[in-house]
């Protein structure tokens, strides 16, 4: 891996860093996208920063998923859409739910969705076949074990099972998956690798 300060030459890393406004886990994600030619963002409204990252990295497409009405109306979107559009990379933004979007196959997923077992087991079952190299999903230190969403039953707050569970889940089912590596800080981030 490469060190933190090997990035003070990529400007967007250096903004973000200087703003506090990016999170630890930017240049891991970084030099895995420099790796890839086609990157999808899932729940691009939750972490807008990291698209400018993945506009920056050198591929050649970017699709963003999220079905925020909100987002196709926002400056982030529209400065995206100029980088993409300077650094001419095919730029698509997908405004449907992350579990069921109509991706083409791609190198790199990123998610940042609802954490729940669920969720984030439909999305790696919809994808997994389209995925080349890599899944990175966010949060999964802090969500491990029980979700960030629930439900109330008989005056009783329960939790849903988090995004650990539906990541095991998942790879019981698809052995040609693996953990490559988890990181406990800030959150979280798990990074699964295609298998050769």
């Amino acid at each position: 891996m490469q060190e933190l300060s090997d990035y003070s030459k990529i400007p967007f890393l250096e903004q973000v860093f200087k703003k506090n406004q990016g999170n630890e886990h930017y240049p891991v994600i970084n030099i895995l996208a420099r790796k890839c030619r086609k990157v999808a963002q899932l729940g691009v409204s939750k972490d807008k920063y990291l698209s400018f990252l993945f506009a920056q990295s050198g591929i050649d497409e970017l699709y963003t998923v999220d079905k925020d009405p909100h987002f196709l109306e926002s400056s982030a979107y529209m400065n995206l859409r100029n980088i993409c559009n300077k650094n001419n990379i095919l730029f698509n933004h997908i405004k449907e739910d992350t579990r069921v979007a109509d991706l083409p196959d791609v190198d790199l997923i990123y998610t940042n969705t609802e954490c729940t077992s669920h969720h984030i087991k439909c999305e790696l079952l919809s994808y997994s076949d389209r995925v080349k190299k890599y899944i990175i999903i966010s949060n999964t230190d802090i969500y491990r074990e029980v979700s960030d969403h629930g439900y109330n039953l008989n005056g009783i707050h329960y939790k849903y099972p988090g995004l650990g569970v539906g990541i095991q889940e998942f790879l019981s089912l698809c052995s040609n998956w693996r953990i490559l590596y988890e990181f406990r800080h800030d959150g979280g981030l798990s990074i699964l690798e295609r298998k050769s």
